[in-house]
């Protein structure tokens, strides 16, 4: 991403999409549990708020090779969180 602003959009956006899939997920799947779609919906908000906390704060201002690094290993995490996320997403469903 060239800019933390599109950085923590685009983690607001896949956030809001993992919601929305739960919610349908709840309102159209008669056997979908109500807990469990609360607990991943928890989960990817807690989720969200840590990655663009995460995005926001960083030190190394002066050295780009540390701050390519930096987020680089931010979106790799975040793709392995959501990666998890979906895959509970798709336990709902069945």
């Amino acid at each position: 991403m060239s800019s933390r602003r599109l950085l923590k959009h685009g983690i607001h956006v896949i956030a809001n999409d993992l919601i929305s899939e739960c919610l349908l997920i709840v309102t159209y799947v008669p056997n979908a549990s109500m807990e469990k779609t609360q607990d991943i919906i928890h989960k990817i908000a807690h989720y969200e708020d840590e990655f663009v906390t995460r995005a926001a704060r960083y030190d190394g201002k002066n050295n780009p090779k540390i701050a390519k690094a930096y987020y680089r290993k931010l979106m790799i995490d975040w793709s392995t969180i959501v990666n998890n996320l979906s895959k509970g997403i798709a336990e709902l469903s069945k």
